[in-house]
């Protein structure tokens, strides 16, 4: 096995998350829950599941959670959360993820040093809420509250111009080329041309970003920013 996930509570972002490394990787998951009818219902997606407690630390022994890749904490209760988490840390375990319930559960996790911490509603609001400011941007990666990451496509404008030259124009940092003419992707420098053809990842405030599309003479609402992932 190339992975050895052990998942802590399964909330529906963890099923996700379990349905994406069961598709994209070969992996041990080991997932716990003490709703009997949940386990169930995922016990044929994972190498093994199991009704339990997550804040049982003789339990989190005998899964061996010093010994995983990856854990993931995703319990429903705040303080299970954070005795599931002080059990892990006790216990040696690294690479932990935890799902964030509220802003002060953050906060409070913040405070124990956890690996990761992830907020999936608040994250995806964030996504979705640049979407509908800014169409352009559809499918654009949300950085930070206000700098993003899109891909620009139908270059015709930019033909036979520097990247150096248009990053100094339109302030944006071109992270990487795809030239689609020789299926090649890579790290351009400030010399490197611009084909019509290319795509071209870029970063940026959303304001430079929307300066940007604008000048590629976008034909409608979504432009010709496309989806980078």
């Amino acid at each position: 096995m190339s992975l050895r996930l052990i998942v802590l509570g399964i909330s529906t972002f963890a099923r996700s998350l379990i349905d994406y490394v069961n598709a994209n990787a070969d992996a041990e998951i080991i997932a716990v829950d003490t709703n009997e009818r949940i386990v169930n219902e995922i016990v044929e997606k994972v190498s093994r599941g199991m009704i339990g407690d997550a804040t049982n630390i003789e339990l989190l022994k005998k899964l061996g959670v010093d010994d995983a890749d990856r854990i993931l904490v995703s319990v429903a209760s705040i303080e299970a959360s954070l005795l599931a988490v002080l059990h892990l840390r006790n216990l040696k375990a690294s690479h932990t993820t935890v799902e964030a319930i509220s802003e002060p559960h953050r906060q409070l996790l913040e405070l124990l040093q956890v690996d990761e911490i992830i907020f999936p509603e608040k994250q995806m609001s964030a996504f979705y809420g640049l979407r509908m400011l800014h169409p352009g941007f559809r499918g654009a990666r949300a950085l930070c509250t206000d700098k993003s990451l899109v891909a620009a496509s139908d270059l015709d404008e930019l033909a036979g111009m520097p990247l150096g030259d248009i990053e100094k124009k339109y302030e944006i940092d071109v992270v990487y080329m795809v030239r689609t003419a020789d299926d090649r992707a890579f790290k351009p420098s400030a010399e490197e041309t611009v084909n019509r053809d290319d795509l071209l990842v870029v970063a940026g405030t959303n304001e430079q970003l929307d300066t940007f599309e604008r000048a590629l003479g976008a034909p409608g609402p979504y432009g010709k920013l496309v989806p980078w992932w």
